[in-house]
């Protein structure tokens, strides 16, 4: 929500939230990205499946 925030609003620095690891300037590539992030976010806690537990991947082994 922030993101669109910002691109609405103007804001032409960065935010920080990667810190120096990932330039986050705001605009359509950041609400692209947290668009992204939030869609994995669901379909893994939709999936009921631990595709990255070591739990999940020894169940999925057998």
């Amino acid at each position: 929500m922030f993101s669109v925030y910002g691109v609405v609003m103007g804001i032409e620095k960065d935010c920080g939230c990667f810190g120096n690891a990932v330039k986050s300037d705001f605009g359509w590539g950041m609400v692209g990205r947290n668009l992204l992030l939030l869609m994995t976010t669901i379909f893994l806690e939709k999936s009921k499946k631990n595709y990255l537990s070591a739990e999940g991947i020894i169940l999925t082994n057998k």
